[in-house]
């Protein structure tokens, strides 16, 4: 028998990396990684018995695109420049 992490835990996890990857917070990407890292691990030795592989693939996505937009709202205009380098 094969066990899945709920949907509304998947969406709690989503709301809380939101709530710490929100683009101002004025804190640098390294704080911000670190209690990012925090959080997660935190979730996935809580969920470790389950099967969430897929669902975390979606995930990992999604919070590199959120760090990536992060990144470009502390570069502000010269962000477009930056990124073509």
């Amino acid at each position: 028998m094969k066990v899945k992490v709920s949907a509304k835990a998947l969406i709690k996890l989503k709301q809380t990396v939101k709530q710490l990857s929100r683009r101002t917070r004025g804190h640098s990407i390294n704080q911000i990684i670190t209690e990012l890292r925090k959080s997660l691990l935190g979730w996935k030795a809580y969920f470790d018995i389950s099967e969430v592989l897929s669902p975390l693939r979606d995930l990992d996505k999604w919070i590199r695109r959120r760090l990536r937009c992060y990144l470009l709202k502390q570069w502000g205009g010269k962000g477009y420049r930056v990124l073509r380098r």
